[in-house]
């Protein structure tokens, strides 16, 4: 049974987004939102480095495709 809780809380460790493993640490609200304000922060200037390139690299693409990958690197 410990194995098993173990491996549930790794497996949730896994998936879980930066924002919510920080929470366990993080102890006001404030510093939870400030810490996810920044990783979004980060996550659009990636996307706004990352544009260009895929515009120049991948023009063969559909627009919509490119979108969805400067989408996918914001989330």
């Amino acid at each position: 049974m410990k194995s098993w809780l173990e491996e549930r809380r790794k497996s949730k460790e896994r998936t879980a987004s930066l924002a919510e493993l920080a929470a366990a640490e993080l102890s006001t609200v404030r510093q939870r939102k400030r810490l996810e304000h920044l990783a979004e922060g980060i996550g659009h200037q990636v996307g706004d480095q990352l544009e260009p390139l895929l515009e120049t690299k991948f023009s063969v693409l559909p627009d919509n495709e490119i979108r969805a990958a400067l989408d996918a690197v914001v989330e």
